[in-house]
């Protein structure tokens, strides 16, 4: 049997991690390539001249270093994140490749690197926003479902607690106990 290029798109929203236990139990093949991806968006903090000054009470030099120590806390949090779901995965049985991206726009960033890699299948999780969410904020699924170069697999939320982002502790319990 061919093997499959899937990537899993994870964050650190419960509905996320439903997407990941679903593939594992439903999706996942032994001699699948097994990509777990995570994109981050990181907008520099702005702030007046005056403001900027105030810093240097708080033990920054400048809002550069401001920037680069929320920069370096994000991709400490994404590393962790991403490592639990690697680990969750190798207790099972799978091999995957960890992918963590940082850039401006993440349902963009999907879609370029399922291009650039060639990916066969992108899979992710809804959170559920309503019509008004969507309009203003835009889909992340609508997006990939519509531009993606592959088929995109949406599993849908049945979180109680949608928006709800998980612990590390409780992080995808589903798939842990099942192993």
């Amino acid at each position: 049997m061919k093997s499959r290029k899937v990537a899993v798109a994870l964050d650190a929203y419960k509905c996320s991690c439903q997407a990941f236990n679903w593939c594992a139990e439903n999706l996942f093949r032994k001699n699948d390539d097994i990509i777990l991806l995570h994109v981050y968006d990181h907008k520099p903090i702005e702030l007046p001249d005056d403001e900027v000054k105030k810093l240097k009470g708080f033990g920054y030099l400048s809002l550069d270093d401001l920037n680069e120590g929320a920069l370096k806390m994000k991709e400490r949090k994404a590393q962790e994140m991403m490592r639990e779901y690697t680990n969750t995965l190798l207790k099972m049985g799978f091999e995957a490749d960890m992918v963590i991206i940082k850039g401006e726009n993440v349902k963009v960033e999907l879609c370029t690197y399922a291009t650039e890699s060639k990916i066969d299948l992108l899979a992710l999780g809804n959170r559920g926003l309503g019509v008004v969410g969507r309009t203003f904020l835009g889909s992340v699924c609508d997006y990939c479902v519509h531009n993606a170069p592959c088929p995109v697999l949406v599993v849908k939320c049945t979180c109680s607690e949608v928006e709800g982002k998980i612990s590390s502790k409780s992080m995808c319990n589903k798939v842990e106990a099942a192993t």
